[in-house]
């Protein structure tokens, strides 16, 4: 995952100025709130950037744990 960061660059690159998906961080306590296509939050798009293909279930506290264990 960590030896391609041209890939996660370049994902950042296409997706700049997209809007931030507020509505994502409430979907970590009411799991029913859908997502929306076209905004991101830090976590789910640092994910999708390293080539998860499940991104939107990275809380912030998941993603640390990840990355820690790789």
């Amino acid at each position: 995952v960590w030896d391609n960061k041209e890939r996660a660059l370049k994902w950042f690159q296409e997706h700049n100025g997209m809007k931030y998906d507020w509505w994502g961080i409430v979907r970590f306590i009411i799991p029913f709130v859908s997502q929306k296509d076209g905004q991101w939050f830090c976590s789910e798009a640092i994910a999708e950037a390293l080539g998860h293909s499940d991104a939107a279930s990275f809380s912030p506290e998941n993603l640390k744990l990840f990355c820690k264990r790789t």
